[in-house]
């Protein structure tokens, strides 16, 4: 295993662990993340309207 496997599955269980913990701050995470991706889509649809 590469030194770069064991960061990656080290950061992974760190994430999973904090995951567990923190239920409501990783749901407002995922909210805000998909909110702003759905914005994106939004104004790369109505900049290629107007193009």
């Amino acid at each position: 295993m590469t030194l770069e496997e064991k960061i990656r599955k080290a950061k992974n269980a760190y994430l999973r662990e904090w995951r567990r913990k923190n239920p409501e701050k990783a749901k407002a995470i995922r909210e805000r993340y998909w909110e702003k991706k759905v914005a994106e889509m939004e104004a790369q649809e109505s900049a290629e309207r107007e193009a």
